[in-house]
């Protein structure tokens, strides 16, 4: 049996179908092999790559630090965790605070700090959101959505490969976001930047 299908290209660029007739078998496969959010993400969307199955790519459970230090700062300040929290652990109860900030705002409830819950908390948007309204500029790395790699056991500096300065268990984030927190480039991973985009 053929049905009469018209297809217009889509802002996201869909498959364009010139044909006047298909059969619906074929209609639902090309219809269900489209990818859910494909459209929905940015560029800089950092991905969970660890191939673990509870990720440990982003700031979670047990992490510390400044940077974790950090994050705390921002969820008291939106009211979601109690400001009388002394911490700079991720604990039990800023796990608690992570869930409830993520889903206030339509996130996957991971109680992890993966890009879009991060950036959403610093910047009050989605990184696809914020790469409309931030362009990347060279030479102010506050704009950078490049991937980097933060210390959780103590540091104050962001590397651009997760073995430089021996971190334990170093968690990803943008740079903008690193930047955003306070954490700028240690000098050797700075340098080799700079060597590659020369």
């Amino acid at each position: 049996m053929e049905f009469p299908v018209t297809f217009q290209t889509g802002k996201e660029g869909i498959i364009v179908v010139h044909k006047r007739h298909l059969l619906l078998p074929i209609l639902l496969t090309i219809l269900v092999s489209l990818p859910a959010r494909a459209s929905t993400r940015s560029l800089s969307y950092i991905p969970c790559d660890c191939g673990n199955a509870e990720c440990t790519c982003f700031i979670q459970l047990g992490d510390a630090g400044g940077f974790v230090k950090g994050i705390i700062n921002l969820l008291k300040d939106q009211g979601f965790l109690d400001s009388r929290a002394k911490t700079a652990q991720f604990t039990e109860e800023v796990e608690a605070a992570v869930l409830s900030f993520q889903e206030a705002n339509g996130l996957p409830a991971t109680g992890t700090m993966d890009d879009d819950t991060l950036t959403l908390l610093i910047w009050g948007m989605l990184p696809q959101e914020l790469d409309k309204v931030m362009p990347v500029t060279r030479g102010d790395p506050s704009t950078f959505p490049d991937t980097v790699y933060v210390p959780t056991d103590g540091g104050k500096k962001r590397h651009g490969t997760p073995t430089c300065s021996n971190m334990y268990d170093p968690r990803k984030v943008s740079i903008r976001n690193a930047e955003a927190i306070g954490y700028d480039a240690c000098k050797k991973c700075e340098r080799k930047r700079e060597e590659a985009l020369h």
